[in-house]
């Protein structure tokens, strides 16, 4: 569910990171800043450019779409289907008028979506704001209202116990 942060005064930080495979994603981030420094040199040419986490995410996703990229309990993704749905996320934020700068709070418990939904919101140029559900609502809408968050991103029912 996508809500306006100004029609919901709730949420709070998010805490913890859904892993994807920890080691494997230093490697590929080791290996891309080598590739942009023009090898094994200590200090990045001129052409160098730091990649950002979607980014990186979107590179493996094309290199290994049938891996399973995310594990969280019993459930399981693979790049290519969290890519899917990470990219549908960012055009629905894009659709309502997210851009790059803007700040999208995230009001989610751990989960595979959660993941799907951080790549959403970076690919779609915004920075997030992790809230956490366990938080008191005040606590949430102080968090909210201070962040400067145009959108809320959670689900109808971790919504209506921060509803304001």
């Amino acid at each position: 569910m996508l809500l306006s942060a100004r029609e919901h005064a709730s949420a709070a930080a998010a805490s913890g990171v859904i892993g994807v495979e920890g080691a494997a994603t230093r490697r590929i981030g080791h290996a891309w800043a080598r590739r942009q420094r023009g090898g094994d040199r200590a200090t990045p040419g001129p052409a160098a450019r730091f990649h950002v986490l979607h980014e990186i995410f979107e590179a493996q996703a094309d290199a290994r779409p049938d891996a399973v990229a995310v594990v969280f309990g019993r459930e399981e993704a693979t790049y290519a289907a969290l890519e899917r749905h990470a990219n549908r996320i960012a055009r629905h934020l894009r659709a309502r008028g997210v851009r790059r700068g803007s700040r999208v709070a995230m009001l989610l418990s751990r989960s595979v979506d959660a993941y799907a939904a951080l790549l959403g919101i970076l690919k779609a140029g915004a920075a997030y704001v992790p809230l956490d559900p366990e938080c008191p609502a005040d606590r949430v809408a102080y968090i909210l209202q201070n962040s400067g968050a145009e959108v809320l991103l959670t689900t109808a029912e971790l919504a209506e116990p921060h509803a304001g």
